[in-house]
C-alpha cells in the first residue's frame, strides 16, 4: 500500500510560488508606474525651465514693451503643450512618452512643427536662432530620476 502525500503538498507549494511571484511582478509595476509618473514629471519640469530661461532678441524686445518674458514664452503654448503620457500596454509592460504629443488631450493647438523649430533651432534671415534643446534636457532628466528611483527601490527590496 502507498500513499501520495507529496502530490497534494507539492502543488499547493507551487500555487503558493506562483500567487508570490504574481504579487511581486504586481508589486513591481506599481513602482515602475510611480517612477515614470515621477520621472516625466521632472523632465516636464526641465523642459519648463529650458523654456523660460531662453531668451531671445524677440523675447527681449517683447519683454521691453511690457508684453510678457523675454523666454520663449509669448502664449505659453510651447511650455503648456509640453505634456507626457503613461499607459501599461500588458501586465508586464510599461511604455510612457513625452514632449509635444500630437493630439494629446491636453494640447492647447500649438503647432508642434514650429516648436520642434524652437527646440532644435533654425536660421531665419541669415540669423542663427539657438534652439531651446528642452526636449533633449528633460529626457537625461527623466532617464537618469527613472533610474535613480527603480535602483533605491531594489536595494530596498533586498535588504
Amino acid at each position: 500500500m502507498t500513499r501520495t502525500v507529496a502530490a497534494t503538498t507539492g502543488s499547493d507549494l507551487v500555487a503558493g510560488i506562483r500567487e508570490r511571484l504574481i504579487q511581486i511582478r504586481n508589486d513591481l509595476m506599481a513602482e515602475v508606474a510611480d517612477a515614470m509618473s515621477e520621472s516625466m514629471d521632472a523632465g516636464k519640469e526641465v523642459a519648463s525651465e529650458r523654456i523660460e530661461l531662453a531668451v531671445t532678441p524677440t523675447g527681449e524686445r517683447r519683454a521691453a514693451r511690457g508684453l510678457g518674458v523675454p523666454g520663449r514664452v509669448e502664449t505659453g503654448a510651447m511650455e503648456d503643450d509640453f505634456t507626457n503620457q503613461t499607459y501599461q500596454l500588458d501586465p508586464d509592460h510599461m511604455q510612457g512618452r513625452f514632449g509635444w504629443i500630437d493630439g494629446a488631450d491636453d494640447a492647447n493647438g500649438a503647432d508642434v512643427s514650429y516648436i520642434e523649430l524652437q527646440d532644435d533651432g533654425f536660421v531665419s534671415k541669415g540669423t542663427t536662432v539657438a534652439g531651446v534643446h528642452a526636449m533633449a534636457e528633460a529626457a537625461e532628466v527623466t532617464k537618469a530620476t527613472f533610474k535613480q528611483r527603480l535602483t533605491k527601490y531594489v536595494r530596498e527590496e533586498l535588504s
